[in-house]
């Protein structure tokens, strides 16, 4: 049931001409707290008035599932799609032939209890796909090693904060596409190392929330996810003034989408397709779209 002012027969006209006034002095508040539009209450780091524009126009994915797979210890093999009304996955766009994607992942770790990879396409720069896996991190990762091979081979760029495994299981698997960062200098050669996998730090976490906020304020089209975008409402700056989830509220899927923007320059932004190469000539490829469970 949807109601508002308009159906309160109860109201006297004086107020019923305040709330109106809001249509031209705050029509973010008249759509919000008057129509009782998609909104969001208190100060969201995020552009609240984009967010609810793009909630009331959100569409559903076009399906939603999960990998299932063999597994013998060592390998992952005979990789199929199952559609699940409650699976992990939900897919906004099959992947495209030649087209580059890239997959964020925001792992489980303090004032989080799910696992979340979101992947766009890296030339729209649009949501393609999020998986919310909410157990183990190692069921995560195979989920995350399917859906990245199922995207093109997709870069892949894994919180490593609280756990380096997923990106050390990702690199045994034989899934090498993945971010890489610089570290401090060995200790012998003076050089910077370079690792697998995203670090939230001081200087990332700002960075790549920045470039998400520039998204939902020039592109909030490209967000297509619900979850993103109503873990987006509840985000705000705490005491501190440090943007965070509101108690009780989730940020996995703002901070994969937001490691999204920021690992995104490593992968091309260039359709490629090889002619004449067929994906079933070496099993080792990795496959697109449908073929990848042909």
């Amino acid at each position: 049931v949807h109601t508002t002012y308009k159906d309160n027969r109860f109201l006297d006209a004086e107020y019923v001409r305040l709330l109106e006034s809001y249509k031209d002095t705050d029509p973010y508040y008249y759509a919000v707290y008057c129509l009782g539009q998609w909104g969001t209450y208190g100060k969201t780091i995020f552009d609240a008035q984009k967010i609810s524009e793009r909630l009331s126009k959100i569409k559903e994915p076009i399906k939603q599932g999960s990998f299932y797979y063999d597994y013998d210890g060592l390998k992952i093999t005979n990789v199929r799609w199952v559609d699940e009304p409650d699976g992990f996955i939900k897919i906004y766009e099959e992947p495209k032939k030649g087209y580059p994607y890239v997959g964020g992942g925001d792992t489980a770790g303090e004032g989080s209890d799910r696992n979340v990879l979101c992947m766009t396409n890296n030339i729209t720069e649009e949501d393609v796909a999020v998986l919310i896996y909410p157990y183990d991190e190692d069921l995560y990762t195979r989920q995350v090693y399917c859906l990245g091979k199922y995207y093109n081979y997709a870069l892949l760029g894994i919180e490593t904060n609280y756990s380096t495994y997923p990106v050390k299981e990702l690199t045994r698997l034989g899934y090498y596409r993945q971010y890489i960062r610089e570290e401090k200098p060995d200790a012998f050669s003076g050089q910077l190392r370079k690792v697998y996998g995203y670090i939230t730090t001081t200087a990332t976490r700002p960075t790549a929330l920045g470039m998400l906020r520039t998204v939902i304020r020039e592109h909030p089209e490209r967000i297509k996810d619900m979850d993103t975008l109503l873990e987006m409402t509840t985000f705000v700056k705490n005491e501190q003034g440090r943007p965070e989830a509101a108690k009780g509220a989730h940020d996995d899927c703002v901070m994969a989408r937001a490691i999204n923007c920021y690992i995104a320059h490593q992968q091309s932004r260039e359709i490629v397709v090889e002619d004449g190469k067929d994906d079933d000539e070496d099993e080792d490829d990795m496959p697109t779209g449908s073929s990848f469970f042909d």
